[in-house]
């Protein structure tokens, strides 16, 4: 489809919020404080199980298998042995609070 320049200007201005108005990112069954329950409503009424079945969270190694099909555990030069963490090397800087360390026993 093609435009004019002063129609596309025009569509676009239409997405676009006034300075004094502030945009309001989530509001009916997105609102935070009722999206469970509208959710779970929305699922029922297309047909699907209201209760959203949540994944196991997997390893990354097993994220990348699963989307790639490529094993990075295996040995980059051999390609047939398995790679192991030995240690962690900690940044100078310190660590994030929410960061876990390695055990590498």
């Amino acid at each position: 489809m093609s435009l004019s320049s002063h129609e596309f200007i025009r569509r676009f201005l239409l997405h676009t919020v006034p300075i004094s108005f502030m945009r309001v990112r989530h509001f009916g069954f997105l609102a935070n404080r009722r999206k469970k329950t509208c959710l779970s409503r929305c699922r029922e009424l297309i047909g699907l199980d209201p209760e959203i079945q949540r994944a196991t969270p997997k390893a990354t190694a097993e994220l990348v298998l699963d989307l790639t099909g490529k094993d990075i555990g295996l040995c980059p030069r051999c390609r047939e042995g398995r790679m192991r963490v030995v240690g962690v090397l900690i940044p100078l800087h310190g660590m994030p609070a929410n960061a876990r360390v390695l055990d590498s026993s």
